[in-house]
């Protein structure tokens, strides 16, 4: 299928657009970014949880995360906490402004997917997150280089 861009390209596209988007209107209507909605999500399921947890739900390195946290602890939408298993370690609660927050951040999201649903259909939405599935879950050090791959294949 020719085309002017890669499948790498046009998602890493899509992935700056909708993560500049979001990000605007999410901050614009509950005060966080999409990146600090994925961890309010996270630890309104995970209340609690070690910063280590947060870290890996989210797929963050321990700088980027800790960062969010202290952000998201100076708006008051999560507090920081010694572990007190371990003194070394922090746990992280969600507030009641955090879930406020994430109170507003629900309906926008899924008036998203609706958009998505209604525009695509459902069969072509139920195949687009398959690929996307796949691509998630595909490991780098697992792709063959190019020189692998023929018309043929």
């Amino acid at each position: 299928m020719p085309t002017n861009h890669s499948a790498f390209d046009l998602l890493s596209k899509v992935q700056h657009q909708l993560s500049l988007q979001v990000d605007r209107y999410l901050t614009q209507e509950a005060g966080v970014t999409g990146a600090q909605a994925s961890a309010l999500s996270f630890l309104d399921v995970n209340d609690g949880c070690s910063q280590k947890e947060l870290s890996v739900g989210l797929g963050l390195d321990t700088s980027a995360l800790t960062g969010m946290v202290n952000r998201l602890s100076r708006k008051e939408m999560v507090e920081k906490h010694q572990s007190l298993s371990d003194k070394r370690a922090s746990t992280i609660n969600i507030t009641p402004q955090g879930q406020s927050a994430l109170a507003l951040v629900h309906p926008i999201l899924q008036g998203f997917n609706i958009h998505l649903d209604h525009e695509f259909g459902e069969k072509r939405m139920v195949e687009f997150c398959e690929v996307l599935t796949f691509i998630s879950n595909s490991n780098p050090k697992h792709w063959k280089d190019s020189s692998d791959y023929t018309a043929d294949n």
